[in-house]
Formats: C-alpha cells, structure tokens, sequence
C-alpha cells in the first residue's frame, strides 16, 4: 500500500510475516505428509512380514503335496487372494540371486520355467497340478531345451532377454560346492556383477559356507588346513558384512525388492556319517564338543579371533538346525531394526521394499535328501512362495 508514494515498512512486514507462516505451513504438511506416508509403507511391510505371509505359508503346510501350487485364500489384516505358482513377476525384471547352493538351485529351476520352447504359444500353467505332477513336466521340458537337469552340478543359466526380448534378466550370482574359498574376493566380485546388473529384484542368502561341525567340517572342507578366519569373521558380523552390504547395493541400484531368504531348514535326521553323530552334540551344546572345536580354530587362527569369539562361534555357527535358526534370528531382527529406525521410507513408487523371503518354512524333512539342500520337487513349492512374496510386497509399494 502507497501513501504519498511511501510504502508503509508494517506492510512489508506483515506480507513478509503471512508468506514465511504459509512456507512454514507448507512444509509442516509436505513432513506430516512424508511421516503418514512412510508409517502407511512400513506397516504393510510389517503386516506382510509378520501376519500375511505366515498364514500363507500355514496353508501351504496343510498339504504340500496338493497346495502347493493352487490358489489360496487367506484372511488376517485383510483378505488376499494368492495366486498359484506364476513366474509373471520376473518378466521384464532384472533379478538377482546372491548366494549360496540354496539360490544356485533354485535359479536352475526358473531356467525352464521361464524359457520357451520353440513350438510353444505360451508358457505352460501349474495351477492345480500336484508337486509331483508338475516337476516331472518341468524335468520334460529341461531335457527338451537340452540344459542339465535342475538338481545337477552344471551352473544355472543366465535368463535374459529370452522370450520377446522383454527384458527379462536372471542371474545367480556367488558360490557354492565344498572346498576352500577366497571368501572376500569372491563376495566382492559377486556385487560387482550385481552393481553392474542394477537389479530391480535381489534374493539374497549366504550363511551355509560359514557355518560348521568341527572337527569333521570345519570352515570350509573336510581337511583341517582348510579353516578359513575370513568366514568365521563374517559369520561374527552377519549383520554389518553381509546383511548390510546386501541393503546398501539394493539403495545405490534403485532396487524396488529386496528380500533376504531364510537359510535353510537343517533336518539332522537325514544326516549320516560322522556328521550325524556331532550334530546333536553341537544342538545341546556338549561341552567336550565345543572344547575340541575352540582348540581345533584356534591351532590355525592363532591370535587373530579371541577366546570368546571363538567360543560364541563354536557353538553357534552349527551346521544344524539350530545354527540355521540362529542366522534367520539376525535376519529378522536386522529388516525389524530398518523399518524401527525409519531406514525403510516411501517417498514413490520407486521406494525399496526390503522383506523375508520365509523359505525355511516351507521345507522339513521330506523335502531333503542330503539333510540341507531342498532341491527336488519341492523346488515348486519354494518357487511359488517366493512369487507370491513379491506379490505381497509390491503391494506395500
């Protein structure tokens, strides 16, 4: 307002005082949107993993033999529709396996589930066929497309860019077989692969190498000279070198999914050997046992691990059920802990969904024959879960 050709200094003031309110306003609503929106993402995410997905798995438990690929129908925070065993969730997605012999496996799987025939107009369905029915037309159309067969030794085949050039691209990535392994060199070059991929998806599971049964099996053959102190240490920081690492790639790729396997269901009665008689030494902790291991590490580790790091490895670093479980602990208390500290946020569409993928649930003792690796017909089942776990997350997003 002029008076006399002066503008009234109140004025300025006053204009100054409504626009720098309305700016703060402004930016109250744009943070209280942000806060609801990243509470709305986190409690799906929650719901999903802890409510959703279990009740899911519960019903495929009922009756695996017929369940397992068939529609199911839950009801918990609300009512979901699961589809059966349907790979359309890896079209047009770049996936990355990272892992171990658990992931190799089930990568060799995808292979003739995602790859067409040449005569064929569309992929075949597995709804409502039975485990056993629908494996052995998966084995049928591995041999047609002349790849090894999904329980071999030969390495999974990369899937990309197959069937219309849709840019389909799945890859497992990392290693797996006995022997002794350059861990660190073989961790970095696998997330190289994986950064130079920019997944849109990872599975991630790593823990069966660092594990043990000392000393028949110590890290990582049955020869002692083979201890390895560099998985050991990764084993003692589980959370911060391999689950950690996972989470940042996921972050500087723009990965949409992120979900970490749950290591394997140890069934020790399908061990045999000397494995079966010290794994259920290790399981109630006898104490001649973990004697024998500590003094077994720590002849070739020297100084480098204390006591006490060698003591909680010994008898926690099994390779049983009980040293399974106690990585899945660490998993889930590490993806509790993102969504507790506000590390897990949805800004778009383009937010990452980190989640479980509960494979251990799905397995027991008829889906082994080696007492570790579930690599047979229930790879179906496993395989189903997981697609129906992608479903469920990308939800939340």
């Amino acid at each position: 307002m002029r008076r006399g050709g002066r503008i009234l200094l109140s004025t300025i003031a006053t204009a100054g005082y409504l626009h720098l309110t309305l700016e703060r306003g402004l930016a109250t609503s744009r943070w209280v949107h942000h806060e609801n929106k990243t509470t709305s993402f986190n409690k799906c995410l929650q719901d999903v993993m802890h409510t959703e997905l279990p009740a899911l798995i519960s019903k495929l438990n009922e009756d695996p033999e017929s369940n397992a690929l068939n529609k199911v129908k839950t009801n918990t925070t609300t009512t979901i529709n699961h589809k059966g065993l349907d790979m359309a969730v890896f079209r047009g997605k770049r996936v990355a396996l990272m892992g171990d012999s658990t992931l190799y496996y089930l990568a060799k799987w995808m292979y003739p589930l995602l790859t067409s025939l040449g005569d064929e107009a569309a992929l075949p369905s597995y709804e409502n066929q039975t485990l056993k029915d629908a494996a052995s037309l998966v084995y049928k159309r591995t041999a047609k497309l002349g790849t090894d067969h999904p329980a071999g030794k030969n390495p999974p085949q990369v899937i990309k860019d197959s069937n219309d050039d849709d840019g389909t691209w799945v890859q497992w990535m990392g290693f797996s077989g006995p022997g002794q392994h350059d861990f660190e060199t073989k961790l970095d070059s696998m997330f190289e692969t994986a950064k130079e991929m920019k997944p849109d998806i990872i599975i991630a599971n790593m823990g069966f190498h660092w594990l043990h049964l000392c000393p028949q099996r110590c890290p990582f053959s049955g020869k002692i000279m083979s201890i390895s102190e560099s998985a050991i240490a990764l084993w003692l920081d589980y959370k911060e070198r391999w689950l950690e690492r996972i989470h940042n790639l996921a972050l500087i790729s723009n990965t949409s999914i992120l979900l970490f396997k749950t290591t394997n269901f140890v069934c020790e009665e399908k061990r045999y050997g000397e494995y079966a008689g010290l794994a259920p030494l290790y399981t109630k902790s006898d104490i001649q046992t973990l004697e024998n291991c500590m003094n077994t590490i720590q002849q070739h580790v020297k100084d480098s691990l204390n006591a006490t790091h060698v003591h909680r490895y010994c008898e926690l670093a099994s390779l049983t059920e009980r040293g399974s479980q106690y990585l899945n602990e660490q998993i889930t208390e590490f993806v509790d802990e993102l969504m507790l500290t506000g590390e897990v946020e949805a800004h778009d569409s383009s937010s990452l969904a980190v989640g479980i993928l509960y494979d251990h649930s799905v397995q027991g003792c008829w889906s082994t024959t080696d007492g570790y690796h579930h690599k047979h017909d229930a790879m179906l089942l496993r395989l189903r879960l997981l697609t129906n776990t992608i479903e469920n997350y990308n939800r939340c997003r």
